[in-house]
């Protein structure tokens, strides 16, 4: 029985704002270590957040730019994990009520046009830069609290090449956009995969999709080195049963 893969990737962007998500901290790149800093994006007690407006907007811009709905209510969640580049231990993110879903992507593939759809495109927030020396490390929080926008794609994409130029799409769509710079040095863009299987020919109404933890799970495989790294470490060429270890 023949199994073919599928692929949905989530890919990270950072928006391109004066500054950061909850305060007023600027959003520069390359600033000495922790000097764009204060006590909301150090998550310190009695703080209060304010949203960016630029961000909310350019939230809404993406939405159009994606062919999504874009609700008329939606609301931020708190998602608590432990990073050591984190400060507060928590993530404001949003989680059943996004600003932006149900929308695609169309791009040329294969001498036509291939669509992707979208699930969701929401709003949340950086986190720090850890840099490890030979007997310790730093941990760097000027990125931490960077408005930080989340694409979650449907599991359409077939093959690693469709990926490719799936992201190459998206890419274009959110420099033209002026959504964001997209500039993968700077880490302003990243994707990840999520890979399963189903069995080729299958009736879609019937046939289950098996969504595995990931075999491989690919950072980063944008229109760039990084990306014909990304492509070659992809699990469509990876024997069923066998684990990509090229995972960066």
């Amino acid at each position: 029985m023949d199994y073919e893969a599928v692929i949905g990737l989530e890919t990270h962007v950072q928006l391109k704002t004066k500054s950061k998500m909850w305060c007023g901290c600027a959003n520069v790149f390359g600033a000495p270590p922790n000097t764009n800093v204060c006590p909301v994006c150090l998550g310190l007690p009695g703080v209060l957040p304010v949203p960016n407006d630029e961000a909310l907007r350019l939230t809404v811009l993406t939405g159009f730019l994606l062919n999504c709905e874009i609700p008329r209510f939606a609301k931020f969640d708190r998602k608590s994990y432990f990073y050591p580049d984190m400060p507060k231990n928590y993530q404001i993110t949003q989680y059943d009520k996004p600003s932006t879903a149900n929308g695609h992507v169309e791009f040329e593939f294969n001498g036509g046009l291939a669509r992707v759809r979208i699930t969701r495109a929401h709003l949340e927030e950086d986190v720090g830069k850890n840099t490890h020396f030979e007997r310790n490390s730093g941990v760097d929080f000027n990125r931490a609290g960077v408005p930080l926008l989340e694409i979650v794609s449907e599991p359409d994409i077939a093959s690693a090449d469709m990926a490719y130029e799936y992201l190459n799409a998206l890419k274009d769509i959110l420099i033209y956009g002026g959504i964001s710079d997209c500039d993968m040095e700077k880490r302003e863009c990243a994707a990840q995969g999520r890979e399963g299987t189903r069995r080729e020919n299958r009736n879609q109404e019937h046939e289950q999709l098996f969504w595995r933890a990931p075999r491989a799970g690919i950072r980063n495989p944008a229109p760039n080195r990084s990306g014909e790294e990304g492509r070659q470490a992809d699990p469509i060429h990876t024997p069923l049963g066998r684990r990509s270890r090229h995972h960066r």
